[in-house]
């Protein structure tokens, strides 16, 4: 839809105040071979967002996501010889906290992206994990949970506990050798640093 639209033309300005603040990438595959897209939603910055952007840059914002994990599915699905057309998102939560993200605003941004997801890309998702689950997540997810429709509500999976529990799960999941080290996976970006921020923003 979007790319028949042409409304995606222009859509990667990277002097936008949005994209400064993109805390998300795709990076690695699940052991079944599944694009991974990570996400540290606890460090979005909200309120900059919000004063900075308008919602069609909301929009696009999310919709470049959408359009970079089909293009990873398509890679995958030529690289294997077998069809992969899901991916799965990690959203880390460490930092989400009322006072940062709980903003009107901010939660109506967060609202639309969901929103926009849902309408356009509403088939590709293999399953949700959250991890560094906070205490405010039930606050959190009971406010998005009325825009996802019931197929999608299935696949989100909370990984509670602690970090080595949460480290475990993910090994389970995903090849180490894709899994960034902070994870408790074994890969470290080329410039060493082992909290793989490099991996997981913008690019």
């Amino acid at each position: 839809f979007w790319e028949r639209t042409g409304r995606l033309h222009g859509y990667s300005r990277e002097g936008h105040p949005i994209f400064w603040e993109r805390t998300g990438r795709l990076h690695g595959y699940s052991r079944e071979g599944h694009p991974i897209f990570w996400e540290r939603t606890g460090r979005l910055d909200l309120r900059g967002i919000v004063r900075a952007a308008v919602r069609d840059d909301i929009v696009r914002f999310r919709v470049r996501d959408g359009l970079a994990m089909m293009q990873s599915m398509k890679e995958q699905t030529e690289k294997l010889g077998r069809r992969i057309d899901t991916c799965i998102i990690v959203y880390d939560l460490e930092g989400l906290s009322i006072q940062k993200h709980f903003v009107p605003k901010g939660i109506q941004a967060v609202v639309e992206m969901v929103k926009v997801f849902e309408a356009n890309f509403p088939e590709i998702l293999e399953a949700v994990y959250i991890i560094n689950v906070p205490g405010i997540f039930d606050l959190a997810y009971n406010i998005v949970k009325p825009f996802l429709n019931e197929v999608t509500r299935k696949k989100v999976m909370p990984i509670p506990g602690a970090p080595e529990v949460c480290h475990e799960r993910l090994r389970e999941l995903i090849d180490p050798a894709y899994l960034p080290a902070c994870y408790g996976g074994a890969f470290v970006p080329e410039d060493g640093d082992v909290s793989c921020d490099s991996v997981v923003r913008k690019e």
